[in-house]
């Protein structure tokens, strides 16, 4: 027999059949009634109880109630029940608990009177749990306070369970400091690492670290061929010079978003794309699902390793053609032509060291009171002269074929750079790859000696893939990436000003995962998202946050009332709605910067808020009235046995509120909780509480049989446009 410490949120056992009967204290008759907390007779238990609600000590693990096992002082209290037992199984007596005040909160759990473990609990809910073999027949299960302990502050407990232990699946100890007690820290916490969530997914995660660690071991969902399928069902050819809709991709995108299983990656997956931009415009690939290809390897990748992300982007068609390193050239003297320098500026600027030197923490290394900068322009001709050769994969094969350009009689052995233009013939495009990684002409690549970042020489000679993989490690290796990463990372998920102190400690992980690894991106997120500074309780009026993007907006609203798509193919274009379209940056500094800051006193103080440079007059309108349409004409209201407001075209969504609407009639308070834990994260001030209140009351008064109807829509209407919501704190 030995006693086991659980992470609340373990799934170490399969169980089976629950012995305990009214485990979670729920049913029960009446002593004594002080409001929060009562004296009671325990259905189904022997002993004196004593239980509180939600409002009195933390949530209760199961159902609303939960138990005092001291009940007074100079009594030595227990709770027994008996079970019946098979000979032989091994049973698993578990229970979660939390002490009111350490030295005075110990139990013992004991099988037929028989101590088998005394429990010391900490004073956050974790479930502790002793393993016994059963006899067979009635035996007694009891949870009893320690004698030398009884001053009336014993173990609050909760969740009684004894069940046969059929097979061990799992030892995770999670952490029981990353516990969730709070609804509205769930809340937080899922609309950070996801695209937000309903009801049922904030009350159900239980522990940071499991949730995490759950993700990380999901299925990634992948976009490329889902959307060239639902592409070639609506009649689309992309094997032909007939462009596809984007809103392909979105409606798959969309459907991801709201559907799949690893909405940590989708999330990652997304920001990755913020940082690692391309885009639809200004590039030669007019074949739209070839940012299908690319938005695939953020996804892949969001849980690997930095080193390999930077190569599959390096190499990635779509990147190529973007910052135009396709069929970049070597130098030739004679004609004065030297080696594209885009992409070994941006690579350097915008994907990896940045600027100017950086401490660990992130803040800017100084010389005499100016910037350090970090490559020079002498390090962006030698590194461009490093990315020459590349081309599609595929394109040398078909370079034979001989097709006179209208311009001059060169052949198509030189005519890659225009690839997919109106010069090319379809036979090329179809046999072409663009969903693989760039191959290499050697006879274009320059072989002579280059100086890179930190003087770092790559010797003459050497292949394309040679020189590729040398300066990639020295990008990779430079002190610089782990804080620019990071504090990147940490802006589009958690915080547009993160502390010196957040960004050196998740830098550091990114220097070493703890395990000698360098750019594990899977411990960087979870340093990211379990930082002390991210689940910290946050001041409303706190720097820490940062402003909700449109498209996450949009996404979490459409999450947290349960959309239902209606139809395979929604016809849903973002850029009518947000003007935040997914992978259609208007160019390779994304949406929004990551210094951006409006106003004085954010200027003044030294802060940022990237997202508000896209926040215009028209941007803010049009998501406001795309609000309005989901929810006034597109929503699901049941009322008196009736469906209001049914999709009125079968490509819209439908949003369910009916869950709502019977809240709102046992009363607009606890409408008003229920919109704020899934809108707001529970940060809604007292103020705009109220207010919402008197409104909601007001429309029900004067409506009178569609008043409720009118409180449930305008009241979800004022929050989705107003200022609150639209922070992340």
């Amino acid at each position: 027999v030995a006693t086991a410490l659980l992470g609340t949120s373990t799934t170490a056992l399969i169980a089976g059949e629950e012995l305990i009967k009214n485990g979670s204290f729920e049913n029960f008759s009446i002593d004594k009634d002080n409001g929060k907390w009562k004296l009671v007779q325990f259905d189904n238990w022997n002993g004196d109880g004593e239980v509180w609600n939600h409002q009195l000590g933390r949530t209760a693990t199961e159902g609303i109630y939960k138990a005092e096992l001291d009940v007074g002082k100079n009594s030595v209290n227990s709770l027994t029940q008996t079970v019946s037992t098979v000979a032989d199984e091994t049973y698993l007596f578990s229970l979660d608990a939390y002490a009111r005040r350490a030295g005075t909160s110990d139990f013992e759990l004991l099988v037929d009177g028989e101590s088998i473990g005394i429990i010391t609990p900490s004073k956050h809910w974790d479930k502790y749990g002793v393993e016994f073999i059963g006899k067979g027949g009635e035996q007694t299960v009891s949870i009893k306070e320690i004698a030398s302990q009884d001053n009336g502050l014993g173990t609050v407990i909760d969740n009684i369970s004894v069940q046969v232990t059929k097979e061990i699946v799992e030892k995770f100890m999670y952490d029981p400091k990353y516990n969730v007690t709070k609804e509205k820290d769930a809340s937080r916490f899922l609309a950070r690492s996801t695209f937000g969530a309903n009801l049922s997914e904030i009350q159900s995660l239980d522990n940071y670290d499991k949730f995490l660690d759950t993700q990380f071991k999901a299925t990634p969902t992948y976009f490329y061929d889902q959307v060239l399928a639902l592409g070639r069902a609506t009649g689309k050819n992309f094997n032909s010079n007939a462009m596809f809709s984007f809103g392909h991709f979105n409606a798959v995108w969309l459907k991801v978003v709201l559907e799949s299983e690893d909405q940590l990656r989708q999330r990652v997956a997304f920001a990755l794309s913020q940082i690692f931009v391309v885009g639809k415009e200004n590039t030669t690939a007019k074949k739209d699902h070839v940012l299908m290809y690319y938005y695939d390897i953020l996804v892949k990748n969001s849980f690997g390793n930095y080193r390999d992300l930077l190569e599959e982007v390096t190499l990635s068609p779509i990147m190529g053609t973007y910052l135009t390193m396709i069929n970049n050239h070597a130098t030739n003297i004679g004609k004065d032509t030297h080696p594209d320098e885009n992409y070994a500026r941006e690579v350097m600027q915008l994907f990896s060291v940045g600027l100017s030197m950086l401490n660990i923490d992130g803040t800017v290394q100084l010389s005499n009171g100016e910037d350090i900068p970090t490559y020079t322009q002498s390090d962006i001709e030698g590194l461009a002269k490093v990315f020459t050769g590349f081309t599609f994969n595929k394109a040398i094969e078909h370079a034979k074929y001989q097709y006179a350009d209208r311009d001059t009689n060169r052949t198509a052995r030189i005519r890659y750079e225009k690839f997919i233009t109106q010069y090319t013939p379809m036979n090329w495009h179809k046999n072409s790859v663009l969903n693989e990684p760039m191959t290499c002409m050697e006879e274009r690549h320059e072989v002579g000696e280059k100086v890179i970042l930190n003087n770092t020489t790559i010797p003459a000679g050497q292949s394309c893939f040679g020189d590729l993989e040398m300066a990639l490690d020295t990008i990779f290796n430079h002190p610089n990436v782990g804080p620019f990463f990071s504090k990147q990372l940490i802006q589009k998920l958690v915080t547009s000003n993160p502390s010196p102190s957040y960004i050196a400690r998740v830098a550091t992980i990114f220097n070493d995962n703890g395990e000698g690894v360098r750019g594990d991106l899977k411990a960087v997120i979870r340093a990211i998202l379990l930082d002390e500074n991210a689940l910290a309780e946050v001041d409303i009026e706190s720097s820490f946050g940062k402003i909700k993007e449109p498209v996450v907006r949009f996404a979490a609203f459409m999450k947290a009332f349960e959309t239902t798509l209606v139809a395979e193919f929604p016809l849903y274009d973002p850029a009518n709605i947000y003007d935040q379209t997914v992978l259609h940056a208007d160019s390779v500094f994304n949406f929004y910067q990551p210094d951006f800051s409006v106003g004085k006193e954010l200027f003044d103080n030294n802060l940022v808020a990237p997202e508000l440079q896209i926040a215009t007059a028209m941007n803010v309108t049009n998501l406001s009235n795309t609000f309005k349409t989901l929810i006034y004409d597109h929503s699901e209201v049941a009322i008196i046995g009736k469906v209001f407001n049914k999709p009125r075209y079968e490509y819209k969504h439908a949003i369910n509120l009916n869950p709502e609407y019977r809240l709102l009639l046992e009363s607009p308070e606890l409408l008003i909780e229920r919109y704020n834990l899934l809108l707001m994260q529970g940060n809604m001030s007292d103020e705009m509480k109220v207010l919402l209140k008197e409104y909601m009351e007001e429309r029900i008064a004067s409506f009178r049989s569609n008043g409720r109807k009118r409180a449930l829509l305008d009241g979800l209407f004022i929050i989705m446009n107003s200022p609150q919501q639209n922070i992340l704190n």
